[in-house]
């Protein structure tokens, strides 16, 4: 409460903000498919799903036995 209130004319959001926010996004997105990948391709964790090859994880719409279509 020390400092005085923003403007009515000054930007919510100006270029380093936005800079900052792409930054953490890129960031949080990279992670988030990263895991994902680990998950499905390394994590041997029992009984929780089975590994699938990169090729298999790349393509995993193209599932042979679902008709095409049906979506």
């Amino acid at each position: 409460m020390k400092k005085p209130p923003r403007r009515a004319d000054d930007a919510l959001l100006n270029g380093w903000v936005f800079f900052r926010y792409m930054v953490i996004g890129t960031y949080v997105g990279v992670a988030t498919v990263g895991i994902f990948v680990y998950w499905y391709l390394f994590a041997e964790t029992g009984d929780d799903h089975s590994l699938v090859s990169w090729n298999q994880l790349r393509n995993w719409s193209e599932c042979p036995s679902w008709p095409k279509g049906s979506f």
